[in-house]
């Protein structure tokens, strides 16, 4: 008997190769491909994802596309035949570890990210979270103790408002965008 999800899976990644034209238009708009590297020909790199998805190798401009995606998403609005190339490169990373690893490895991988997932979400949500909520939610409150009236935020809390704030305000070559939040990042 086969695993379902993997199942449905390669039923999607088939589609993708039989849909894909590899016209290249999804490379072309990609704002990675020139800081990642990539300078083969659009439709050459898109070849060789197809081929990746094939047997798990491909050239190596391709192998560096799928590897840098940052999932922008400005792929999918340049196909104009379905085809969702962000996934297409998600599918091409799985490939190329599957093929690069032995399923043992792969375990082992995959049990040391979900931990490391667990302990980020964690760490999230003791940033974000009261204490009194946390422990509702089975969890210890954190190690330190909780700041008086008055001193703003936990140290631990402005790594993630930074990334906030840089999500919401981009920063451009010649210095920050002006923010687009009402009255600004100030009242944080």
């Amino acid at each position: 008997m086969g695993n379902f999800f993997e199942d449905a899976l390669q039923g999607r990644v088939q589609e993708i190769i039989d849909a894909c034209t590899r016209c290249g238009k999804c490379v072309e708009v990609c704002p990675v491909k020139a800081p990642a590297g990539v300078t083969a020909p659009a439709q050459e790199v898109v070849s060789g994802v197809i081929d990746i998805l094939r047997n798990g190798d491909g050239p190596q401009a391709s192998r560096r596309w799928a590897s840098t995606c940052m999932l922008t998403g400005d792929c999918i609005e340049a196909c104009d035949y379905g085809v969702n190339p962000r996934f297409m490169l998600a599918m091409a990373r799985l490939a190329i570890a599957k093929a690069s690893t032995e399923p043992h490895e792969q375990r082992r991988q995959g049990v040391e990210t979900f931990r490391k997932l667990n302990r980020e979400v964690t760490v999230q949500s003791r940033m974000q979270l009261e204490d009194d909520l946390l422990a509702r939610l089975g969890q210890k409150p954190p190690p330190y103790p909780p700041p008086e009236a008055g001193e703003g935020h936990r140290v631990e809390q402005v790594p993630y408002f930074m990334a906030v704030l840089l999500a919401l305000c981009p920063i451009r070559y010649n210095g920050p965008a002006p923010c687009p939040i009402p009255n600004g990042p100030a009242r944080w």
